[in-house]
Order: structure tokens, then sequence, then C-alpha cells
């Protein structure tokens, strides 16, 4: 499979300027007019809820405004997720939980909520924070990753995954939270400008049915 490797998206901070790592693939043809679940996983209590929750709102508004994807939508908003003890809410349960304890989106956890949430997609947005070591500008970093994977395969197609030392001046709630929302908004942008299909691939399908005729007697 072929990999494309960026770094990128500048954020400008005196103490804690860092680059996201952008993994995935460079030709999304094959994964365009899905429907992608979109699932939440936060462990930071610094971070208040009302900010996460606009986060959320924020992906699916930007996932489902793009021109390649059919219809996004919260796992947890699902008529079935709703009942608690339902088979996808439990499964749900279990996915989350193992995303919490590993960091690793489980294959054969992940595979059963294909049907029960009829997409194909899945759309991992986490945000944590842990403590920094004395090397650090402050006292606390944060991880925030954005994922999409296939459920089909369990294939990871696009990450985008950032770890931000914050100086302690960042550490206030409301300068924490202007940080994040800009976190947010611009790995979002970016996997927006990256979720396409190439032009060659385009020139490829559209010249496809040209080459069966002329094959044709």
């Amino acid at each position: 499979m072929r990999f494309i490797h960026i770094i990128g998206l500048t954020l400008l901070s005196l103490y804690g300027c860092q680059l996201p790592v952008i993994t995935g693939k460079n030709n999304f043809f094959d994964y365009r007019n899905e429907r992608v679940a979109i699932i939440g996983f936060k462990a930071a209590d610094s971070v208040p809820q009302n900010v996460w929750d606009g986060m959320l709102n924020t992906a699916r508004q930007q996932i489902q405004n793009h021109q390649e994807v059919n219809q996004a939508f919260f796992a947890k908003d699902a008529p079935a997720a709703r009942v608690p003890e339902s088979n996808l809410a439990v499964r749900l349960q279990r996915f989350t939980t193992t995303l919490a304890l590993t960091g690793i989106a489980d294959r054969d956890l992940a595979l059963p909520l294909r049907e029960d949430l009829d997409a194909n997609l899945l759309f991992l947005l986490q945000l944590e924070d842990y403590s920094c070591s004395k090397d650090c500008p402050g006292k606390r970093q944060f991880l925030m990753r954005l994922k999409l994977l296939d459920f089909q395969s369990g294939e990871t197609l696009y990450q985008a995954r950032l770890n931000y030392q914050l100086n302690e001046d960042e550490e206030e709630t409301q300068a924490l939270s202007e940080l994040i929302t800009n976190w947010n908004g611009r790995l979002l942008n970016r996997w927006a400008a990256d979720f396409k299909t190439p032009w060659h691939r385009w020139r490829y399908e559209n010249l496809k049915p040209l080459a069966a005729n002329a094959g044709n007697p």
C-alpha cells in the first residue's frame, strides 16, 4: 500500500510550537460516498465537556459537508446504541474501553460494529492529557488524534496525530479551550484537504469506457 507521510500545520506557541504527523493513503477513490460513523474518546479532565462537545459537532459537520462523504453520524446516536443493554451499546463500550487502555482501535471489536451501524468507515477523534517530564515548559501535555478506518479490513486509511506540550499560561482553562479548538479545526481542515481522489485517477476512470469500446470490434 502506498502511503504519504506529511509534516505540516505549524501551530504557533512560544514554548509549545509543534507539528502534527500526518500519515495515510494518497488516493481515496475506493472510499467515496460512504456512510461514516464517528466515535469520540476523551481522557482529559481539564477540558470542559462543552468544549469537547463543540469539537465533536464541528467534526461531524465538516465530515458531513465533505463532497466525498455520503453521511456522517455519531455512533452513539444510532437507535440501537441508545438501548443500554443492546448489542451495539455493549460493543461500543468494549471498543472504547479497549481504545482507552491500549490506544489501539481493535479490528476484531470494530468489525461487528459495521453491520450494526450500517457504515463502512469509522472516524475516531481522541483527546488525552497526561503529565509532562521535567524538560517540558509546563506540567501537562496533550495528545490529539484523528483516525479514519476501514471497518471491513481494519486498515487505518488516514491519521493525524499531534502531541502538544503546554506551557504554564496555556494550562489556564480559557487558553486551553482556545488551543484545543484551534487544533481540532486545523487537523479537520487538513483531513478535508487530503481526503480526495487525485486527478490522474479520475483521468484513468474516465478513459476506461473509451478503452473498453476501442477493444470491441
